[in-house]
Protein backbone atom coordinates (compact mmCIF):
# COMPACT_ATOMS: atom_id res chain seq x y z
CA UNK A 1 0.00 0.00 0.00
CA UNK A 2 2.72 2.27 1.07
CA UNK A 3 4.52 2.43 -2.40
CA UNK A 4 1.62 2.84 -4.31
CA UNK A 5 0.81 5.61 -2.02
CA UNK A 6 4.58 6.76 -2.50
CA UNK A 7 3.71 6.69 -6.05
CA UNK A 8 0.67 8.91 -6.04
CA UNK A 9 2.92 11.69 -4.12
CA UNK A 10 5.82 11.37 -6.64
CA UNK A 11 3.55 11.96 -9.44
CA UNK A 12 1.35 14.46 -8.00
CA UNK A 13 4.77 16.64 -6.72
CA UNK A 14 6.52 16.29 -10.44
CA UNK A 15 3.18 17.83 -11.89
CA UNK A 16 2.87 20.55 -9.73
CA UNK A 17 6.55 21.40 -9.53
CA UNK A 18 6.33 21.23 -13.29
CA UNK A 19 3.25 23.69 -13.82
CA UNK A 20 4.42 25.82 -10.80
CA UNK A 21 8.14 26.14 -12.84
CA UNK A 22 6.38 26.85 -16.11
CA UNK A 23 4.01 29.79 -14.38
CA UNK A 24 6.92 31.11 -13.66
CA UNK A 25 9.15 30.70 -16.82
CA UNK A 26 6.05 31.89 -18.77
CA UNK A 27 6.29 35.31 -16.54
CA UNK A 28 9.64 35.93 -17.27
CA UNK A 29 10.43 38.93 -19.47
CA UNK A 30 12.04 39.13 -23.25
CA UNK A 31 13.79 43.17 -22.64
CA UNK A 32 14.55 44.66 -25.87
CA UNK A 33 14.21 47.69 -27.34
CA UNK A 34 13.96 45.74 -30.71
CA UNK A 35 12.59 43.13 -32.68
CA UNK A 36 14.26 40.43 -32.42
CA UNK A 37 15.63 38.96 -35.53
CA UNK A 38 13.54 35.20 -35.77
CA UNK A 39 16.19 32.99 -36.21
CA UNK A 40 17.51 34.91 -33.09
CA UNK A 41 14.52 34.58 -31.26
CA UNK A 42 13.71 30.77 -31.94
CA UNK A 43 17.68 30.34 -30.77
CA UNK A 44 17.25 32.21 -27.06
CA UNK A 45 13.65 30.37 -26.70
CA UNK A 46 14.95 27.13 -27.32
CA UNK A 47 18.22 27.78 -24.70
CA UNK A 48 15.77 28.94 -22.68
CA UNK A 49 13.54 26.08 -22.60
CA UNK A 50 16.30 23.62 -22.22
CA UNK A 51 17.60 25.24 -19.09
CA UNK A 52 14.02 25.15 -18.02
CA UNK A 53 13.85 21.08 -18.52
CA UNK A 54 16.83 20.47 -16.55
CA UNK A 55 16.76 23.03 -13.98
CA UNK A 56 13.17 20.67 -13.24
CA UNK A 57 14.65 17.23 -13.70
CA UNK A 58 17.53 18.60 -11.36
CA UNK A 59 15.53 19.81 -9.02
CA UNK A 60 13.00 17.08 -8.53
CA UNK A 61 15.79 14.35 -8.65
CA UNK A 62 17.54 16.36 -5.81
CA UNK A 63 14.19 16.05 -3.56
CA UNK A 64 14.00 12.77 -4.28
CA UNK A 65 17.77 11.94 -3.00
CA UNK A 66 17.10 14.91 -0.36
CA UNK A 67 14.22 12.02 0.78
CA UNK A 68 15.96 9.23 0.58
CA UNK A 69 19.15 11.04 2.52
CA UNK A 70 17.23 12.20 5.24
CA UNK A 71 15.48 8.62 5.56
CA UNK A 72 18.55 6.58 6.01
CA UNK A 73 20.55 9.60 7.78
CA UNK A 74 17.60 9.56 10.91
CA UNK A 75 16.82 5.87 10.22
CA UNK A 76 12.99 6.31 9.77
CA UNK A 77 11.28 3.14 10.00
CA UNK A 78 8.46 2.13 8.09
CA UNK A 79 5.21 1.53 9.75
CA UNK A 80 4.76 -1.89 7.72
CA UNK A 81 7.59 -3.54 9.94
CA UNK A 82 9.66 -4.21 7.04
CA UNK A 83 13.46 -3.17 9.27
CA UNK A 84 12.20 -4.41 12.30
CA UNK A 85 9.51 -6.58 13.71
CA UNK A 86 9.04 -5.52 17.31
CA UNK A 87 5.90 -7.26 19.32
CA UNK A 88 4.31 -5.91 22.55
CA UNK A 89 3.04 -7.98 25.27
CA UNK A 90 2.77 -8.26 29.17
CA UNK A 91 5.11 -9.98 31.37
CA UNK A 92 4.47 -11.15 34.81
CA UNK A 93 6.56 -9.79 37.68
CA UNK A 94 7.09 -9.14 40.89
CA UNK A 95 5.00 -6.33 41.16
CA UNK A 96 2.17 -7.66 38.13
CA UNK A 97 2.08 -7.35 34.97
CA UNK A 98 4.15 -5.24 33.07
CA UNK A 99 5.05 -3.78 29.69
CA UNK A 100 7.28 -5.31 27.76
CA UNK A 101 8.84 -5.55 24.09
CA UNK A 102 10.83 -7.35 21.95
CA UNK A 103 12.89 -6.71 18.30
CA UNK A 104 13.31 -9.34 15.84
CA UNK A 105 14.91 -8.40 12.33
CA UNK A 106 13.15 -8.87 9.14
CA UNK A 107 14.89 -10.90 6.60
CA UNK A 108 13.89 -10.93 2.84
CA UNK A 109 14.87 -14.01 0.63
CA UNK A 110 16.04 -12.15 -3.09
CA UNK A 111 15.41 -13.47 -6.30
CA UNK A 112 19.10 -15.26 -6.11
CA UNK A 113 17.92 -17.35 -2.97
CA UNK A 114 19.84 -15.39 -1.21
CA UNK A 115 19.10 -13.79 2.41
CA UNK A 116 19.27 -10.37 2.98
CA UNK A 117 18.80 -8.70 6.68
CA UNK A 118 17.19 -4.84 6.40
CA UNK A 119 19.34 -3.88 9.48
CA UNK A 120 22.69 -4.49 7.82
CA UNK A 121 21.58 -3.32 4.47
CA UNK A 122 18.34 -0.85 3.83
CA UNK A 123 18.82 -1.83 -0.13
CA UNK A 124 17.03 -5.91 0.44
CA UNK A 125 13.86 -6.18 -1.36
CA UNK A 126 12.04 -9.43 -3.23
CA UNK A 127 9.46 -9.98 -5.74
CA UNK A 128 6.00 -9.20 -4.31
CA UNK A 129 3.54 -11.69 -3.13
CA UNK A 130 0.30 -12.96 -2.28
CA UNK A 131 0.72 -15.62 0.38
CA UNK A 132 -1.48 -18.21 1.19
CA UNK A 133 -2.10 -17.87 4.99
CA UNK A 134 -4.65 -20.31 5.38
CA UNK A 135 -4.04 -23.54 7.72
CA UNK A 136 -0.30 -22.73 8.86
CA UNK A 137 0.38 -22.77 5.42
CA UNK A 138 3.04 -20.19 3.50
CA UNK A 139 2.77 -21.37 -0.19
CA UNK A 140 2.63 -18.53 -2.63
CA UNK A 141 -0.49 -18.11 -4.16
CA UNK A 142 0.55 -15.34 -6.56
CA UNK A 143 3.83 -13.06 -8.03
CA UNK A 144 3.67 -9.80 -9.01
CA UNK A 145 5.78 -9.83 -12.04
CA UNK A 146 8.59 -6.58 -11.62
CA UNK A 147 7.24 -5.26 -8.99
CA UNK A 148 8.97 -5.74 -5.11
CA UNK A 149 8.95 -4.95 -1.47
CA UNK A 150 11.53 -4.67 0.42
CA UNK A 151 13.07 -2.60 3.55
CA UNK A 152 11.96 1.01 3.07
CA UNK A 153 8.80 1.54 0.45
CA UNK A 154 10.97 4.33 -1.35
CA UNK A 155 14.17 1.60 -2.54
CA UNK A 156 11.17 -1.04 -3.16
CA UNK A 157 9.75 1.39 -5.57
CA UNK A 158 12.34 2.57 -7.24
CA UNK A 159 13.32 -1.46 -8.21
CA UNK A 160 10.15 -1.99 -9.51
CA UNK A 161 8.48 -1.97 -12.94
CA UNK A 162 5.27 -1.33 -14.71
CA UNK A 163 5.28 -4.45 -16.16
CA UNK A 164 2.38 -6.22 -14.87
CA UNK A 165 0.32 -3.39 -14.69
CA UNK A 166 0.32 -3.39 -19.07
CA UNK A 167 -2.01 -6.30 -18.59
CA UNK A 168 -4.92 -6.89 -17.96
CA UNK A 169 -5.32 -10.62 -17.38
CA UNK A 170 -2.57 -9.90 -14.57
CA UNK A 171 -4.98 -7.05 -13.39
CA UNK A 172 -7.82 -9.46 -13.21
CA UNK A 173 -5.55 -12.01 -11.28
CA UNK A 174 -4.94 -9.31 -8.27
CA UNK A 175 -8.58 -8.57 -8.30
CA UNK A 176 -9.27 -11.89 -7.56
CA UNK A 177 -7.57 -11.66 -4.09
CA UNK A 178 -10.41 -9.20 -3.14
CA UNK A 179 -13.97 -9.56 -2.39
CA UNK A 180 -16.62 -7.88 -3.92
CA UNK A 181 -14.56 -5.93 -5.81
CA UNK A 182 -15.69 -4.24 -9.18
CA UNK A 183 -13.63 -5.16 -12.35
CA UNK A 184 -13.67 -1.39 -13.46
CA UNK A 185 -9.06 -1.48 -13.05
CA UNK A 186 -7.91 -1.52 -16.58
CA UNK A 187 -4.30 -1.62 -17.61
CA UNK A 188 -1.90 0.62 -19.00
CA UNK A 189 -2.58 1.09 -22.59
CA UNK A 190 1.24 -0.76 -24.11
CA UNK A 191 0.32 0.31 -27.31
CA UNK A 192 0.71 4.48 -26.61
CA UNK A 193 3.56 6.11 -27.89
CA UNK A 194 6.20 6.53 -24.84
CA UNK A 195 9.95 6.75 -24.98
CA UNK A 196 9.70 4.15 -21.74
CA UNK A 197 9.22 0.18 -22.20
CA UNK A 198 7.55 -2.31 -20.34
CA UNK A 199 10.90 -2.97 -18.32
CA UNK A 200 11.55 0.12 -17.40
CA UNK A 201 12.70 0.46 -13.93
CA UNK A 202 10.51 3.59 -11.92
CA UNK A 203 13.83 4.67 -10.80
CA UNK A 204 14.10 5.95 -14.36
CA UNK A 205 10.44 6.92 -15.05
CA UNK A 206 10.69 9.21 -12.07
CA UNK A 207 14.13 10.55 -12.05
CA UNK A 208 12.67 11.74 -15.69
CA UNK A 209 9.51 13.74 -13.89
CA UNK A 210 7.55 10.95 -14.98
CA UNK A 211 8.05 13.20 -18.25
CA UNK A 212 7.03 11.67 -21.98
CA UNK A 213 7.30 14.37 -24.13
CA UNK A 214 7.59 18.10 -24.15
CA UNK A 215 5.41 19.83 -27.01
CA UNK A 216 6.81 23.41 -28.32
CA UNK A 217 5.47 25.76 -30.05
CA UNK A 218 7.23 29.26 -30.48
CA UNK A 219 5.20 31.85 -32.49
CA UNK A 220 7.09 34.28 -34.33
CA UNK A 221 4.35 36.34 -35.29
CA UNK A 222 2.87 36.79 -31.89
CA UNK A 223 6.14 38.23 -30.71
CA UNK A 224 6.13 40.53 -33.78
CA UNK A 225 2.29 41.60 -32.80
CA UNK A 226 3.29 42.35 -29.07
CA UNK A 227 6.71 44.20 -29.98
CA UNK A 228 4.54 46.09 -32.62
CA UNK A 229 6.58 48.19 -34.39
CA UNK A 230 6.11 51.28 -35.70
CA UNK A 231 8.87 51.73 -38.25
CA UNK A 232 12.18 50.20 -39.16
CA UNK A 233 14.58 51.70 -41.16
CA UNK A 234 17.50 49.20 -42.63
CA UNK A 235 20.91 49.65 -45.28
CA UNK A 236 21.38 47.98 -48.42
CA UNK A 237 24.94 47.78 -49.75
CA UNK A 238 24.79 46.63 -53.33
CA UNK A 239 27.52 46.73 -56.52
CA UNK A 240 26.53 49.01 -59.74
CA UNK A 241 24.28 47.24 -62.21
CA UNK A 242 25.74 46.58 -66.28
CA UNK A 243 22.96 49.14 -67.28
CA UNK A 244 24.65 51.56 -64.71
CA UNK A 245 28.26 50.91 -65.82
CA UNK A 246 26.86 51.34 -70.19
CA UNK A 247 25.65 54.92 -69.01
CA UNK A 248 28.22 55.95 -67.16
CA UNK A 249 30.97 55.25 -70.06
CA UNK A 250 28.60 56.48 -72.35
CA UNK A 251 28.05 59.79 -70.41
CA UNK A 252 31.93 60.60 -70.40
CA UNK A 253 32.35 58.88 -73.96
CA UNK A 254 31.41 62.42 -75.24
CA UNK A 255 34.20 64.66 -73.27
CA UNK A 256 36.89 62.22 -72.67
CA UNK A 257 37.11 61.63 -76.51
CA UNK A 258 37.07 65.87 -77.06
CA UNK A 259 39.93 65.76 -74.81
CA UNK A 260 42.31 62.86 -76.21
CA UNK A 261 41.65 63.95 -79.83
CA UNK A 262 43.41 67.47 -79.27
CA UNK A 263 45.94 66.32 -76.50
CA UNK A 264 46.98 63.36 -77.99
CA UNK A 265 48.19 65.06 -81.89
CA UNK A 266 50.39 67.22 -80.33
CA UNK A 267 52.26 64.96 -78.10
CA UNK A 268 52.85 62.46 -81.17
CA UNK A 269 54.33 65.26 -82.74
CA UNK A 270 56.58 65.94 -80.16
CA UNK A 271 57.26 62.43 -79.64
CA UNK A 272 58.06 62.06 -83.23
CA UNK A 273 60.46 65.40 -83.75
CA UNK A 274 62.36 63.86 -80.69
CA UNK A 275 62.56 60.35 -82.67
CA UNK A 276 63.67 61.96 -85.89
CA UNK A 277 66.83 63.67 -83.87
CA UNK A 278 68.18 60.89 -81.98
CA UNK A 279 67.16 57.99 -85.53
CA UNK A 280 70.52 57.79 -86.42
CA UNK A 281 72.23 57.35 -83.39
CA UNK A 282 69.50 54.85 -81.97
CA UNK A 283 69.35 52.64 -85.10
CA UNK A 284 69.21 49.28 -82.91
CA UNK A 285 66.00 50.62 -81.33
CA UNK A 286 64.22 51.97 -84.31
CA UNK A 287 64.89 48.48 -86.16
CA UNK A 288 63.31 46.66 -83.04
CA UNK A 289 60.09 49.22 -82.92
CA UNK A 290 59.55 48.83 -86.82
CA UNK A 291 59.66 44.66 -86.43
CA UNK A 292 57.28 45.21 -84.15
CA UNK A 293 55.14 47.19 -86.39
CA UNK A 294 55.54 45.48 -89.21
CA UNK A 295 54.25 42.14 -86.61
CA UNK A 296 51.08 44.23 -85.46
CA UNK A 297 50.32 45.14 -88.84
CA UNK A 298 50.53 41.48 -90.17
CA UNK A 299 48.11 41.09 -86.97
CA UNK A 300 45.77 43.44 -86.93
CA UNK A 301 45.82 44.94 -90.23
CA UNK A 302 42.29 47.12 -89.88
CA UNK A 303 43.64 48.64 -86.69
CA UNK A 304 46.79 49.54 -87.98
CA UNK A 305 45.55 51.33 -90.70
CA UNK A 306 42.74 53.00 -88.77
CA UNK A 307 42.87 56.80 -88.94
CA UNK A 308 40.64 58.45 -86.73
CA UNK A 309 42.45 62.06 -87.38
CA UNK A 310 42.09 61.91 -91.00
CA UNK A 311 42.92 65.82 -93.25
CA UNK A 312 41.99 66.41 -96.17
CA UNK A 313 44.95 69.06 -96.05
CA UNK A 314 47.62 66.97 -94.62
CA UNK A 315 48.05 64.30 -97.42
CA UNK A 316 51.74 63.87 -96.78
CA UNK A 317 52.96 60.49 -95.84
CA UNK A 318 54.66 62.29 -92.35
CA UNK A 319 51.46 63.57 -91.77
CA UNK A 320 49.52 60.21 -92.40
CA UNK A 321 51.92 58.38 -89.75
CA UNK A 322 51.37 60.85 -87.34
CA UNK A 323 47.76 60.72 -87.81
CA UNK A 324 47.82 57.00 -87.11
CA UNK A 325 49.94 57.11 -84.20
CA UNK A 326 47.51 59.82 -82.75
CA UNK A 327 44.69 56.92 -83.37
CA UNK A 328 46.26 54.08 -81.80
CA UNK A 329 47.12 56.28 -78.74
CA UNK A 330 43.55 57.37 -78.84
CA UNK A 331 42.41 54.39 -78.87
CA UNK A 332 45.02 53.18 -76.38
CA UNK A 333 44.04 55.51 -73.59
CA UNK A 334 40.29 55.06 -74.34
CA UNK A 335 40.40 51.12 -73.52
CA UNK A 336 42.51 51.54 -70.45
CA UNK A 337 39.81 54.52 -69.11
CA UNK A 338 36.94 52.33 -70.40
CA UNK A 339 38.44 49.29 -68.15
CA UNK A 340 39.59 51.61 -65.28
CA UNK A 341 35.61 52.71 -64.95
CA UNK A 342 34.55 49.83 -65.41
CA UNK A 343 36.17 47.81 -62.63
CA UNK A 344 35.86 50.74 -60.66
CA UNK A 345 32.21 50.93 -60.88
CA UNK A 346 31.68 47.21 -60.49
CA UNK A 347 33.93 46.71 -57.58
CA UNK A 348 32.10 50.34 -55.68
CA UNK A 349 29.23 49.44 -53.29
CA UNK A 350 26.29 51.19 -53.51
CA UNK A 351 25.13 52.38 -49.29
CA UNK A 352 20.93 53.13 -49.64
CA UNK A 353 19.03 53.87 -46.50
CA UNK A 354 15.58 53.29 -46.35
CA UNK A 355 12.74 53.75 -44.19
CA UNK A 356 9.51 51.59 -43.51
CA UNK A 357 6.87 52.94 -41.96
CA UNK A 358 3.51 50.81 -40.54
CA UNK A 359 5.87 47.37 -41.55
CA UNK A 360 3.97 44.28 -41.89
CA UNK A 361 4.57 41.04 -40.36
CA UNK A 362 5.46 39.44 -44.23
CA UNK A 363 7.70 42.71 -44.94
CA UNK A 364 9.83 42.15 -41.65
CA UNK A 365 10.10 38.57 -42.53
CA UNK A 366 11.21 39.32 -46.01
CA UNK A 367 13.53 41.71 -45.19
CA UNK A 368 15.51 39.48 -42.50
CA UNK A 369 15.76 36.97 -44.88
CA UNK A 370 17.85 39.59 -47.43
CA UNK A 371 22.07 38.80 -47.27
CA UNK A 372 22.09 42.23 -48.70
CA UNK A 373 20.81 44.03 -45.65
CA UNK A 374 23.65 45.36 -43.58
CA UNK A 375 21.37 46.24 -40.58
CA UNK A 376 17.53 45.82 -39.79
CA UNK A 377 16.36 48.14 -36.82
CA UNK A 378 12.92 47.70 -35.67
CA UNK A 379 11.89 50.00 -32.53
CA UNK A 380 9.52 47.63 -30.25
CA UNK A 381 6.51 50.04 -29.05
CA UNK A 382 6.86 48.39 -25.67
CA UNK A 383 10.33 47.65 -24.07
CA UNK A 384 9.27 44.16 -22.63
CA UNK A 385 7.28 40.56 -23.72
CA UNK A 386 6.39 37.70 -21.69
CA UNK A 387 7.71 34.18 -22.89
CA UNK A 388 3.49 33.85 -22.69
CA UNK A 389 2.88 35.64 -25.26
CA UNK A 390 5.18 33.75 -27.92
CA UNK A 391 6.06 30.84 -25.97
CA UNK A 392 3.38 27.74 -25.54
CA UNK A 393 5.19 24.99 -23.86
CA UNK A 394 2.80 22.04 -22.77
CA UNK A 395 4.56 18.57 -20.92
CA UNK A 396 3.31 15.40 -21.46
CA UNK A 397 3.28 12.96 -18.66
CA UNK A 398 3.64 9.03 -17.99
CA UNK A 399 0.20 7.18 -18.01
CA UNK A 400 0.72 6.25 -14.72
CA UNK A 401 0.59 9.08 -13.29
CA UNK A 402 -3.43 9.51 -14.75
CA UNK A 403 -4.05 5.87 -14.20
CA UNK A 404 -6.11 4.05 -11.59
CA UNK A 405 -3.22 2.72 -9.84
CA UNK A 406 -2.58 6.44 -7.99
CA UNK A 407 -6.17 6.54 -6.96
CA UNK A 408 -7.65 6.18 -3.31
CA UNK A 409 -10.03 3.59 -4.73
CA UNK A 410 -6.67 1.51 -5.63
CA UNK A 411 -4.73 2.42 -2.71
CA UNK A 412 -7.48 1.07 -0.65
CA UNK A 413 -7.76 -2.25 -1.95
CA UNK A 414 -3.86 -2.72 -0.45
CA UNK A 415 -4.51 -4.09 3.09
CA UNK A 416 -2.24 -2.71 5.84
CA UNK A 417 0.36 -4.21 7.71
CA UNK A 418 -1.26 -6.13 10.69
CA UNK A 419 -0.27 -4.88 14.04
CA UNK A 420 -0.74 -6.02 17.57
CA UNK A 421 -1.67 -3.77 20.23
CA UNK A 422 -2.07 -5.17 23.86
CA UNK A 423 -5.27 -4.30 25.33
Amino acid sequence: MQQFQLLAILCQSSIQETEDGLDLFFHTEIISGKLMNKDFLLAEAHSRINAFKRNTLDAFDYKLMFIREMIAGNVLLSSTATIFEFNFQYYAGGSGLTWGSAAGDVTFFQSDKSSCICRERFTCSTPAVFLDNSDNSSGYLYIIDGWYIGCRPIDSLLSSTLKTFYNQAMINSLLRFFNNIPSNFTCLDANKESIFNLNTTLSTIIKSGFMEKWIENINYSLYFNHCAPKLCFYTINKRFNIYYIITTIISVYGGLSTVLSLIIPAIVKLLIRGNAETLRRDYSFSRLKQLIITWLRQLIPALIKMNLFRSSTRLEPSDIYQQRWSTRLYVTFLSLFFIIITIYTAATQETVHTELTEPSFDEVLYLQQQTSLSSLQCPCSKLSSLYNYSIKLTPTYHEICASNFVLDEWIGLMPPSESFYPY
